[in-house]
């Protein structure tokens, strides 16, 4: 089982990919 800090980073790595804007915030 992943901790929520292991998920919430790929979940940021996947949508960083996809639009890097998000990179702001």
């Amino acid at each position: 089982m992943e901790s929520v800090i292991e998920r919430y980073n790929k979940l940021m790595e996947d949508h960083q990919a996809v639009d890097p804007t998000l990179d702001v915030k």
